[in-house]
C-alpha cells in the first residue's frame, strides 16, 4: 500500500515545450509597437532600428507623394471634363447658327443684296437635237 501512495504522491515531471523562433511577423509587430509607443526613441538608434526607421520614413514619403499625385490627377481630370462640356456647348451653338443661316429664306434674303433672286418657276429641261440627228 505504501507503494501505491508513493506512486500517487510523487510529483509529475513537467513536459518541456520547445520554444519556437519568433516569426518575421512577430518581430515586425514588436518593432511597430516600439515605434508607436516611443520606446525606439528612448533606446537610441541602433543599426537594426536605423534600418527600420529609414524604411518607415521611405514609406511615409512615398505615401505623401502618392497623395499629391492623385490630387493633381483628379484636378486635371476635372478641368478636362469642364473644358469638354464648354466645347460641347460651343458646338451646339455653332450648329444652331449654321442651321439658321442655311435656311432657304435666309439665303435668299442675303443674296437679294447682290441682285440674285429666288426663282419662282421650276426649272425646265431644254432638249437640243444635234446636227447629225437633224440630217437623218
Amino acid at each position: 500500500m505504501n507503494q501505491l501512495k508513493k506512486k500517487h504522491t510523487e510529483p509529475q515531471k513537467k513536459i518541456k515545450s520547445k520554444t519556437r523562433k519568433p516569426s518575421v511577423f512577430t518581430k515586425l509587430s514588436d518593432k511597430l509597437k516600439d515605434v508607436f509607443s516611443g520606446n525606439i526613441l528612448i533606446e537610441g538608434l541602433e543599426p537594426s532600428n536605423l534600418k527600420f526607421m529609414l524604411f518607415i520614413t521611405g514609406l511615409m514619403v512615398f505615401y505623401i507623394g502618392y497623395g499629391y499625385n492623385v490630387d493633381k490627377t483628379i484636378k486635371q481630370k476635372s478641368k478636362a471634363e469642364e473644358d469638354a462640356a464648354e466645347l460641347h456647348s460651343e458646338l451646339q451653338s455653332a450648329k444652331e447658327l449654321y442651321n439658321q443661316y442655311s435656311l432657304q429664306s435666309k439665303v435668299a434674303e442675303e443674296l437679294e443684296v447682290t441682285g440674285l433672286k429666288e426663282s419662282v418657276d421650276p426649272p425646265i429641261t431644254i432638249f437640243i437635237e444635234s446636227k447629225t440627228e437633224q440630217n437623218k
